[in-house]
């Protein structure tokens, strides 16, 4: 991907984005379009303690979005743990995968599903590079594959390090790769994925310098043990310093999403720029629909929001911005009798078992 192309294209058109017009409604009554699945990634810093104002307008927020997926990051383990099960149950979610524990302080991801959960794992650096002394993650990545309508979508979670000088952009850039490899073998193509999170790293900032990782940078914390493989990528001719460009290389699409009134594509506003970022494979790609959701653009329209207008606003809950997506999931056609070719369909049978007199049948389904 020529980035400096992409980028021009992005500033060109920052200024004049497209949404999906929802129509003027009573508080409340604007429904999603049926077949959607809605996903909000959300640095909320903090959920709050019970009752304070900064967890009710995180309920709030979340009521009004009706997600079926939120993945929450900078959840502080500290003080939010006792009250996680408890702030699933009150926004509505049967499904919590969380990214605890961390190799670096306290703040860690949760994943809130409406979906059922399938199969859920937390990568770590040893458990992505296979080296049993790696510690170069800066926080462990949650990843779930939920059953959505019969199909498989694979979500992940992820806050990398913050920061600009020379060792955060390298530990950042390592944080990008590991979230790549804490997806696992999947088809951009034909795979259903999303990964989210706060990459602290704005899409439209210039380059990076150094602009090519070969060496590790001086100032590293002593506890910081770069894994086996990233080493060897190094040492083979190294690796851009670029926290996107993982994602683009394993085939994935970064979503531009906005703020509905002049705030273009800010998700932190009190630094001005663009740090949480949604990206998805292929199929998820052509129908979505997104947007940086501030309680301050209420009335102009943007994605359907069914839930009651919020009290609060969104900067009581988080000094980040949720940023939505409705994503369309290809659905799967149902196979009939008319669709089998000669050899589709094999029938097996079992002999009767002498020692039990019991006969079976079974049939399979299978290709020849």
């Amino acid at each position: 991907m020529n980035r400096i192309a992409t980028l021009t294209a992005l500033l060109l058109t920052a200024c004049a984005p497209t949404y999906l017009e929802a129509p003027e409604s009573e508080e409340g009554s604007q429904a999603r379009a049926v077949g959607t699945v809605r996903v909000i990634s959300w640095n909320i810093e903090t959920i709050g303690g019970i009752g304070t104002d900064e967890y009710e307008a995180a309920l709030q927020i979340l009521d009004r979005l009706d997600a079926d997926m939120v993945a929450l990051q900078e959840v502080d383990w500290n003080v939010d743990a006792d009250d996680l099960e408890t702030f699933a149950a009150e926004a509505g979610y049967d499904h919590v995968v969380t990214g605890w524990p961390v190799d670096w302080g306290s703040d860690t991801q949760v994943m809130l599903s409406r979906f059922p959960v399938l199969h859920s794992e937390l990568a770590t650096a040893t458990s992505l590079s296979g080296d049993p002394s790696a510690n170069d993650l800066t926080r462990s990545i949650p990843v779930a594959t939920l059953d959505v309508w019969g199909q498989e979508l694979v979500v992940a979670s992820t806050h990398h390090k913050a920061s600009n000088d020379i060792d955060d952009q390298f530990r950042r850039t390592v944080d990008a790769h590991r979230g790549v490899q804490a997806l696992g073998s999947f088809d951009p193509a034909n795979d259903l994925v999303i990964f989210v999170g706060d990459l602290n790293d704005d899409l439209l900032d210039g380059p990076n310098s150094p602009s090519w990782w070969t060496y590790a940078p001086t100032f590293l914390p002593s506890s910081y043990d770069l894994g086996a493989d990233m080493q060897a990528q190094l040492s083979g001719g190294g690796f851009a310093n670029d926290t996107f460009a993982p994602f683009e290389d394993a085939g994935l699409t970064i979503l531009d999403a906005y703020q509905l009134d002049h705030g273009g594509d800010v998700t932190r506003p009190a630094s001005g720029r663009r740090l949480d970022d949604l990206i998805v494979s292929e199929p998820l790609v052509a129908q979505a629909q997104t947007e940086v959701y501030d309680t301050y653009d209420e009335g102009l329209g943007g994605l359907p929001k069914p839930g009651p207008m919020p009290s609060y606003g969104t900067l009581d809950a988080a000094d980040h911005l949720p940023v939505v997506v409705d994503l369309v999931v290809p659905q799967l056609t149902p196979l009939t009798i008319h669709d089998l070719q000669a050899g589709d369909l094999r029938i097996t049978e079992l002999m009767p078992d002498p020692t039990d007199r019991v006969e079976s049948a079974s049939t399979s389904w299978g290709t020849s």
